[in-house]
């Protein structure tokens, strides 16, 4: 099984064209960089430099990029510089900064169709011939099973604007080495499970009972129905109104099922700044934000055994930090989402109305066809 291990760390500027100007050397010591979940990310680097080398960099002509030996490990566009005297520190952001200022050169129009596809198209013609970061031709998209509904004109909107919109409704994405992933990349791999001894001394496990009930009360059209936990436990009591019950089973089984869902509080474990040990089994290609981890800790005094989402990797010389949360919907339940139905956006008193409107005209168009006796033909 392979391990994290300690990676040599390499680090360039360059111009946008790919010509390198300054090179680190067999150690670097004053950096770190991230990578993190449906946002920008960034990093810096202090350096000893000469004059020319100072006054050279510019914010937004030169980029910075990361080595894991010979692999790319972060990648991205200058946006700060500070220069002292001998030293020059430079400060990054990755192709999500470009998000905030690049506006949509032209109108689209999607009618329910897959979120990842919308902002797959989105960021092609964002970035258009001017792609300093080749942001185009490094994206790796999967299907997320997210309708959304976009309709933009050309030069209203920054493709940032759009961007949250579909984080909003639930998309993952995130930059990583500067290929662009989009989608359920990462969700879909699930590392080797990591215990205290991988993850040091920052678990954390909250137990929320704001929503607990231990007496729930249905109340439906005309019936009710009541279930109760029979135990030592504090009475907490709660109504639940159902419009639509008739009858007493659907409000004992709608009694139940609310009991069932909110009479233990849930548990949610956070793994935050959690430093991680060169034998963990997990290696630098796994620690991509919106991979699943399967989380073993008993350190609470809670034994816990959850998969967790990375959501944010922080790389630093003094080792790599995670930080861990619990994951949203999950690909495998959007996976059985059925495709939408195109223009399909009537409310069910309109699909009503347009059925008795479709039935009307049918009988019509019966009489019509029914000729009377003794009528000519």
């Amino acid at each position: 099984m392979p391990t994290l291990g300690q990676p040599r760390w390499g680090a360039t500027i360059a111009e946008p064209s790919g010509r390198i100007i300054w090179q680190s050397g067999e150690d670097i010591s004053d950096w770190d960089f991230d990578r993190v979940l449906c946002d920008i990310s960034k990093a810096s680097i202090k350096i000893a430099a000469s004059p020319v080398l100072c006054s050279r960099v510019e914010p937004w002509l030169h980029t910075l990029t990361f080595w894991a030996g010979s692999e790319v490990a972060w990648h991205g566009l200058v946006t700060e510089t500070k220069a002292a005297k001998g030293s020059l520190t430079v400060t990054a952001s990755d192709g999500a900064c470009l998000f905030k200022r690049r506006r949509l050169p032209s109108g689209r129009f999607w009618d329910q169709r897959d979120a990842s596809q919308v902002m797959q198209q989105l960021v092609v013609d964002g970035m258009g011939p001017s792609d300093p970061l080749h942001i185009a031709d490094h994206i790796h998209a999967l299907d997320s099973r997210i309708w959304v509904v976009v309709n933009e004109t050309a030069n209203s909107v920054l493709v940032d604007d759009v961007v949250d919109d579909l984080t909003e409704a639930g998309l993952e994405w995130t930059f990583v080495g500067g290929s662009l992933m989009v989608g359920p990349v990462g969700a879909r791999h699930r590392t080797a499970p990591l215990s205290d001894r991988h993850l040091g001394d920052d678990v954390v496990v909250t137990k929320v009972g704001k929503d607990v009930v231990t007496d729930v009360l249905v109340k439906g059209e005309g019936v009710w129905a009541q279930r109760a936990i029979e135990d030592d436990r504090i009475v907490l009591q709660s109504i639940v109104k159902g419009n639509k019950l008739v009858t007493v089973q659907e409000c004992e089984t709608k009694a139940q099922a609310t009991l069932d869902q909110f009479a233990v509080a849930p548990v949610a474990v956070s793994v935050g700044g959690a430093g991680l040990r060169a034998d963990a089994p997990v290696s630098l290609h796994e620690l991509v934000p919106g991979v699943r981890v399967p989380v073993s800790s008993v350190q609470t005094g809670v034994r816990v055994g959850c998969d967790l989402m990375i959501e944010k990797v922080a790389f630093s010389p003094d080792g790599i930090k995670l930080s861990l949360v619990p994951p949203s919907v999950s690909w495998e339940a959007r996976e059985e989402f059925p495709p939408p139905l195109t223009n399909d956006f009537k409310s069910p008193w309109e699909k009503e109305q347009a059925g008795k409107a479709n039935a009307s005209q049918k009988d019509k168009a019966d009489d019509a066809d029914w000729v009377k006796p003794g009528t000519p033909l």
